[in-house]
């Protein structure tokens, strides 16, 4: 009773309407702990427990897992009255404040999946429209948009997942951003996931409570955090709230009459997410069914996730049909426990029916073990219950239903599809169908077709098989068929299905039959009705126009398909001219003068009957109400008579013996014999108790012994064991008590009972065995066993408790009365025993041990830890389904065993991480540690927020800093020794540099260096620590920053010694350092796939570090490769240098020096093209080329004279050669906006002083940093112009360029910014000429 009414009451709790109730629930923020109020009692400890396990998450969440009691809630003590209990407001209670939040406010519904989530949208609406909101049906306009979801598939979900994306953006884009609430079945299963995605979703509420979700609003309108409730319910079937339909113009309706689901099948999630079953009372559902008559539904649908398996228990006598339709099909059975009693779905069925014979009666979604004859007898009696039933098949394969663990065979299948058919012959039949479960081989699966083709479904759903996590076939089972296999059966079984469906509905082809219209189609706006037997049927008639909805209408059938019928209107069936109607009908039937003498009687007496039976079962109803309420009455009015008299009569007695004691002159004494009797008596009982002992104390002795010797096999009774033995103890107790036994017959009842104290100890041992062998007696579905042990434990903590009390009493009573004598008979004092406790220790040892052993045994040290995971969550999973079910609610057994085994592991993995670990090893157990949490979270819904202590005792960042610190040392270890080689190798140059496979220099080292890095990040990547992946990023940067100044300030000294000191170089130095360029391109490349690689498999947060890490490191091996380039320039420029250094003198004027230059470049261009990494090469010519163009302009800086005319006829030449030369290696555009600064020069000599100015300001607007002093330099140095012209010319210019300093277009940077002889703007040249 306690924990019905709990359950029951939960619900009422969060609607703010009920404080009597248990509430378990866990706060997700870390004032949570402190913010309960404590209460006394174990149920309370538990829940403050649980309380501060959860301390530190961040979300409120309600659940059936965790929290604390009701009693936290409460807004006084249990010790007040009821009435003042009920007063208390809510207000009163701190974390439920009743806010107006929802006054006026509007909301948005999609709904998702099945027909229970239309229903259960349409309850919802009910539940918010009283609460204040309205309804929109624009996105745009919701202050909250509800998304009713399903999880039955994993497509589905994916659904609700992007539509959510799509819901986080419209909130970033709109002024007031509405709430996302995600209802339903995916809410119930992925809770916690749903709040912690990124702050999609605000409230989540599971299909249980509803009534709470304006509450839940309430609080989220005032927090930051999300909420949600997701407690299932063991009774909750909303049947107080009438529904707000979604569409108010339908006239088919759905209705709830059940939730949940007990089959457990082992592909389904609906038991995880929709709880187990309980159902309405009939006569609400009948009262609602009346009610949608009345309001003009023409159609009702009975829903249910099991629909048949209804049983209302709500009466003790239900009509004298209790068990009417309670026997399973033929051949089928149940993996559970079913219950006895209550009105069955037949008799629902019946009067649901009687409701109103116009209206039309569907029944969905059944199970095929739940179609008793009497159910079949309903549907066959009475013609407005649709002749179309529903039989899931799923699988056509024996063995196949075995695993989905279904109940039946496809022999009991086809054996009861064959039984409907002959009890009602013109039924037509739907199914579902799974393809490719968990092992499904290819026999299997042609088994499946078989059925199909054997039965002929008229309508099928078939899909491929989608794990779904928490089901049995998740826990036991792999998901091992192909998603090509999948797709393949699927398709085999919808093409088995359509042929066998299109040949079954030709068969009613040139019939008749009776079409409820419903409307025009969506798409494309078809006049639709459904008959009897769940077909869609088209109506092409040009009298459709004046059908409305909810009109029967009479058709023949034209055409067929598998999926639907087409049809022609004959007759128009409505209430207006329902009598006109039976006139027509009653004149197809009598269409000849004969038939009013030969079958008019007939049908008189046929109608006649039919109209009788009706009446009778009215009569029936009506008279069993009669004779129910006349027989309370008359049980009522005898029983106050029977208490009147019984009154009187007890009035004479007490009357008559105050008579008969004045009557008595000795009355005391007589009394004082009879005290005497009663004392005898008691001393006989006494003795032959006492005599009997012994004979009592050998027997149970015996029990013992007996079972202590069968104990393998079971055969012993734990209670009749321990009941003797407690009456043995009693008895002593007894003997003992007395007071006035002199000492030497109290020795002598020790020495008697002395024996009695072993035997208690032995019992106490073999009890405590029982207990050890819990795991073995459920794996052997011995649980009754574990039951009696719990027996025992509570009788005995019941004593203990009593024993207290007495204590307490006795000492109440002696402070009250120091010299009262203790009264004869008392008992001795009885020692506690304290089984409870005995019993929790015990469980902690056995734990402790199991653990232990598996660690030393299979484990076998931390190369094993990682199996560590799978058995806790075996053994929890097994304790789950197997032992805890047999202890009380009040244990918390589970809760008990989970800490057991998780402070085992803690204990068991600190020792093994107390020693010094190398690298390898703390990664595994930093693995580990994610791998145990999430196996825990993901198999047994257990947070990690739960489990304490924490594992490794919050030494998870300390032993991630010490990996760190070993890594980073082993890799500047390996670098060192790596660079040291690679730099004395470089700076020998004793051989050649090696030669990859595609002719590129190569050193090596960049294979050696990234086999290191890419050991630790694959070893920290298995250990999904994200963070700590780039923490060792940042420490490999610091050693690749040193890396790379090292092989600069090499690259430099090498450069330096070979280009002043070319005698004391070692040969090679363009070789090695080509080679060293192309290494660091290998790095490059190499960080660049683990950024790409690596970095996809990180969380978005990481992602963006490792990414940006990675980058750095690419970032400085280029830098690295660039250097070496710019050397190999250098060198190349050091070569040219006496040639670069004549230009614009009399040599160059006289000589062709350009020839020399050309071939030195092309010798050295030879080497680059073959040796170098093509991108470096591209690089490098480019920079050569600049250089090349450069060195013309630096050479005006020099004592050099530029001779009008004959300058600008060697420069064009000369740039003439050189494109030829360079357009061969580069892109010619490339190559001509480079040498274009030439030109540039080669147009200021030629230039005449008129045009000086134009074309000095044509060239600026391209070239914005054009230095002024090489004009002048230009200008003063070309042997046409006058002093005092070029004085002219060039204040005129100074001028110009004064004003042009600060505008940004004089910032940007060109070639010219490249000068080494000049400076951007002119400043070094300026006033040189004044």
């Amino acid at each position: 009773m306690r924990i019905a009414a709990g359950i029951a009451a939960r619900q009422c709790v969060l609607a703010g309407s009920c404080n009597r109730a248990t509430l378990r629930w866990a706060r997700q923020a870390s004032s949570a702990a402190g913010s309960v109020p404590s209460n006394d009692g174990p149920d309370a400890a538990a829940a403050a427990k649980a309380v501060s396990r959860a301390g530190k998450r961040r979300h409120l969440v309600f659940n059936n897992r965790t929290g604390p009691s009701l009693h936290h809630f409460l807004a006084q003590p249990l010790g007040k009255s009821a009435a003042g209990a009920s007063a208390a407001t809510p207000e009163e209670i701190p974390y439920m404040q009743v806010t107006d939040w929802g006054q006026g406010r509007k909301y948005y519904v999609e709904v998702y999946g099945c027909q229970m989530n239309v229903n259960d949208t349409e309850i919802l609406m009910a539940v918010l429209n009283k609460a204040g909101y309205r309804r929109t049906m624009a996105l745009e306009d919701a202050d909250v948009v509800f998304l009713m979801t399903c999880a039955i598939r994993e497509k589905a979900e994916d659904r609700i997942w992007s539509r959510l994306a799509f819901l986080k953006s419209l909130k970033t884009k709109a002024d007031r951003a509405p709430m996302v609430g995600v209802l339903g079945c995916m809410a119930e299963r992925l809770k916690e996931k749903l709040l912690d995605s990124d702050k999609l979703v605000d409230v989540v509420c599971g299909p249980d409570a509803y009534r709470s979700l304006p509450r839940l609003l309430s609080l989220r309108s005032t927090s930051a955090d999300g909420v949600a409730n997701v407690m299932l319910s063991a009774d909750e079937t909303y049947a107080d709230i009438t529904p707000v339909r979604l569409d108010a113009n339908k006239i088919s309706v759905h209705l709830s009459i059940m939730r949940g689901c007990n089959n457990m099948c082992s592909f389904c999630i609906v038991p995880f997410t929709r709880g187990t079953e309980r159902s309405r009372d009939i006569d609400s559902i009948v009262s609602e069914v009346r009610g949608l008559s009345q309001q003009g539904i023409r159609e009702v649908t009975l829903l249910g996730q099991n629909v048949n398996s209804y049983r209302d228990t709500s009466q003790s006598r239900a009509y004298g049909t209790q068990g009417y339709g309670a026997d399973l099909s033929r051949g089928f059975s149940t993996i559970y426990r079913r219950k006895e009693g209550g009105r069955r779905f037949a008799e629902l069925l019946q009067r649901v029916a009687q409701v109103d014979p116009e209206m039309r009666v569907r029944f969905t979604s059944p199970h095929p073990k739940d179609f008793p004859d009497e159910l079949l007898h309903v549907i066959r009696d009475n013609p407005n219950v649709c002749r179309n039933i529903h039989l899931p098949l799923q699988s056509g394969s024996t063995s196949c239903l075995e695993r989905m663990r279904r109940g039946y065979s496809r022999e009991a299948f086809l054996g009861l599809v064959r039984h409907i058919r002959r009890i009602i012959p013109d039924v037509t039949f739907s199914t579902d169908v799974i393809a490719g479960f968990c092992g499904e081989t290819e026999a299997e699966h042609q088994d499946t077709v078989s059925v199909m083709r054997a039965v002929g479904f008229d309508m099928a759903f078939m899909f491929a098989y989608s794990m779904r996590e928490r089901t049995h076939a998740h826990r036991r089972f792999q998901d091992d068929v192909p998603p090509e296999v999948k797709a393949r059966r699927l398709q085999e079984i919808i093409e088995a299905f359509h042929s066998t469906a299109r040949e079954r509905n030709q068969r009613f082809v040139g019939t008749q039959g009776l079409v409820l219209y419903e409307g025009l189609t969506r798409r494309h706006a078809r006049p639709f009705g459904s008959d009897d037997y769940g077909h869609k049927v088209f109506l092409d008639s040009p009298g459709v126009a004046g059908l409305r909805p909810g009109d029967y209408a009479r058709v023949r059938i034209d055409s067929a398909t598998s999926a639907s019928l087409t049809a022609s209107l004959n007759e128009l069936v409505s209430d207006s001219n329902a009598r006109q109607y039976a006139i027509q009908r009653l004149a197809k039937l009598l269409r000849h003068p004969d038939d009013l003498a030969y079958r008019a009687e007939d049908l008189r007496r046929k109608l006649a009957q039919e109209k009788l039976l009706i009446d009778a079962q009215l009569n029936t109803d009506v008279r069993r109400q009669f004779d129910d309420v006349q027989e309370g009455l008359e049980l009522l009015y005898s029983t106050s008579g029977q208490i009147g008299r019984v009154k009187t009569d007890m009035q004479k007695v007490d009357e008559l013996c105050h008579r008969a004691q004045s009557y008595l002159s000795n009355f005391d004494r007589i009394q004082q014999i009879s005290i005497a009797n009663r004392n005898f008596a008691k001393a006989d009982e006494f003795y032959r108790q006492f005599s009997e002992f012994h004979q009592q104390h050998m027997h149970v002795r015996e029990m013992l012994t007996d079972a202590q010797e069968n104990f393998d096999q079971g055969n012993f009774n734990l209670l009749r064991l321990h009941c003797f033995l407690h009456k043995l103890e009693d008895f002593r107790n007894s003997a003992l008590g007395f007071t006035d036994v002199d000492i030497d017959s109290k020795q002598t009842l020790n020495q008697m009972f002395g024996g009695l104290d072993g035997l208690v100890r032995e019992f106490e041992d073999f009890l405590w065995m029982v207990a050890g062998s819990m795991y073995d007696l459920a794996l052997r579905s011995r649980s009754n066993v574990i039951v009696h042990l719990l027996k025992v434990v509570e009788f005995e903590e019941a004593a203990d408790r009593a024993q207290e009390r007495e204590r307490e009493g006795a000492a109440a009573a002696a402070a009250a009365a120091p010299l009262s004598p203790t009264p004869s008979g008392h008992k001795a004092e009885r020692a506690p025993k304290h089984y409870k406790k005995k019993l929790l220790e015990f469980i902690h040892t056995f734990v402790s041990s199991r653990v232990s052993e598996f660690f030393a045994q299979e484990a076998g040290g931390l190369e094993g830890i990682t199996e560590v995971t799978g058995f806790v969550v075996d053994e929890l999973t097994f304790v789950g389904d197997a032992v805890a079910p047999a202890f009380p609610a009040s244990y918390y057994i589970f809760d008990v065993f989970v800490d057991e085994y998780h402070q085992a592991v803690v204990a068991n993995t600190n020792t093994l991480a107390s020693g010094d670990l190398d690298g390898g090893s703390i990664l595994l157990l930093l693995r580990w540690v994610r791998e145990y949490h999430g196996a825990i979270r993901k198999e047994l819904s257990i947070p990690k927020d739960q489990l304490r202590p924490a594992l490794l005792e919050g030494r998870e960042d300390q032993l991630a800093q010490e990996y760190l610190e070993i890594a980073s040392g082993k890799i500047r270890e390996w670098t060192s020794n790596l660079m040291r080689s690679e730099n004395e190798s470089f700076v020998s140059r004793q051989d050649a540099p090696n030669m990859g496979e595609d002719g590129l220099y190569v050193t090596g080292g960049s294979i050696y260096l990234f086999e290191i890095v890419n050991q630790n990040i694959e070893l920290v990547t298995e250990a999904q620590r994200a963070k700590l992946l780039c923490d060792l990023m940042v420490e490999c940067n610091k050693i690749f920053q040193d890396i790379g100044k090292q092989w600069r300030e090499l690259l430099e000294k090498e450069k330096t010694k070979q280009i002043e000191a070319p005698e004391t170089a070692a040969e090679g130095l363009v070789d090695y350092t080509m080679a060293l360029a192309n290494e660091q391109i290998r790095s490059v490349v190499q960080a660049e796939t683990i950024r790409d690689e690596t970095g996809e498999r990180l969380t978005r947060t990481h992602q963006e570090r490792f990414k940006a890490e990675l980058s750095q490191t690419m970032d400085i091996f280029m830098g690295v490769a660039e250097a070496a380039t710019q050397t190999l320039a250098d060198i190349v420029f050091s070569d040219l240098r006496p040639i670069t250094s004549v230009l614009f003198t009399a040599e160059w004027y006289q000589d062709d020096l350009l020839q020399p230059v050309i071939e030195t470049l092309k010798d050295y261009c030879q080497d680059f093209h073959d040796h170098l990494d093509k991108y470096l090469y591209r690089r490098l010519m480019q920079d050569l080329l600049s250089r090349f163009a450069l060195s013309y302009v630096d050479a005006i800086a020099g004592k050099v004279k530029l001779l009008k005319g004959k300058a600008s006829e060697k420069l064009n030449l000369e740039m003439h050669r050189a494109s030829k030369f360079f357009k061969e290696h580069m892109d010619s555009a490339a190559v001509s906006e480079t040498l274009n600064i030439v030109r540039i020069l080669i147009s200021l000599i030629d230039s005449t002083p008129a045009m000086i100015f134009l074309e000095f300001f044509s060239v600026k607007k391209q070239y914005p940093d054009l230095p002024l002093a090489l004009i002048e330099d230009i200008l003063s140095k070309r042997d046409d112009l006058e002093k005092q012209q070029l004085k002219t010319i060039l204040e005129s210019l100074r001028q110009k360029a004064k004003g042009d300093t600060g505008s940004s277009l004089a910032k940007q940077r060109t070639l010219f910014s490249k000068l080494k002889n000049y400076t951007p703007l002119g400043n070094a040249a300026k006033g040189r000429f004044l």
